[in-house]
């Protein structure tokens, strides 16, 4: 894994093991609000409150209620309110290489995807769901999701348990997929906001139902 894919790796999974500040009020369509929990990102038990799915305004910035959808993934579709739990968090990397490109000529989703899953679920906290996605160059993703398949197979049997029903491979392209998680990667491809480089095809979803 080269330098950068590294620091990324680490950086995501760091970012999900800190405690998750209260997010601003947010009002439903029926003037309800949203019991932001106790921030607490290493609740992974019943210890700790599991809010229902949070339904008012979604949006795709940082900050703003994530919103409904499914995703096609190689166990089969996968449903986000469904599955929400309140205890979770979300993390998305679409591989689009030839999109982000460093002065050297170094390609950052490239890198990022030549990055060793095991060592990546080794440093993540346990309740962290990864979703790998591809926006371009479907061959070279199918080739990312054999290798990492193959890592989790390498894992401790209860490791390996764990993480299968964790770490989704999404089997259409990032910018088909319908609901909010596609409506983040076309509106965001569509504005390119300074302030997240490229949070285009990479972001999380926090417990507390946070971009």
């Amino acid at each position: 894994m080269n330098l950068r894919a590294s620091i990324l790796f680490a950086s995501l999974a760091a970012a999900c093991s800190q405690p998750t500040p209260p997010p601003p009020t947010d009002a439903g369509g029926d003037g309800s609000t949203m019991d932001a929990g106790s921030g607490d990102a290493g609740c992974v038990d019943e210890s700790c409150t599991s809010p229902a799915f949070t339904r008012g305004t979604y949006g795709t910035n940082p900050r703003d209620l994530a919103g409904p959808f499914t995703v096609p993934t190689t166990a089969g579709p996968w449903t986000f309110e469904r599955e929400f739990t309140g205890r979770d968090h979300y993390v998305f990397l679409v591989y689009t290489p030839g999109t982000f490109l460093y002065s050297d000529g170094s390609d950052l989703s490239q890198g990022l995807f030549e990055g060793a899953v095991d060592e990546l679920l080794a440093a993540s906290p346990r309740n962290v769901h990864y979703f790998f996605l591809w926006q371009r160059n479907e061959q070279g993703f199918n080739e990312f999701r054999d290798r990492a398949t193959a890592a989790i197979d390498t894992l401790p049997a209860d490791d390996q348990a764990h993480w299968r029903s964790r770490v989704h491979f999404v089997t259409q392209q990032a910018s088909m997929v319908p609901g909010w998680l596609g409506n983040v990667i076309r509106s965001r491809a569509s504005m390119r906001q300074v302030y997240i480089p490229f949070g285009t095809y990479q972001w999380a979803i926090d417990r507390n139902q946070r971009v």
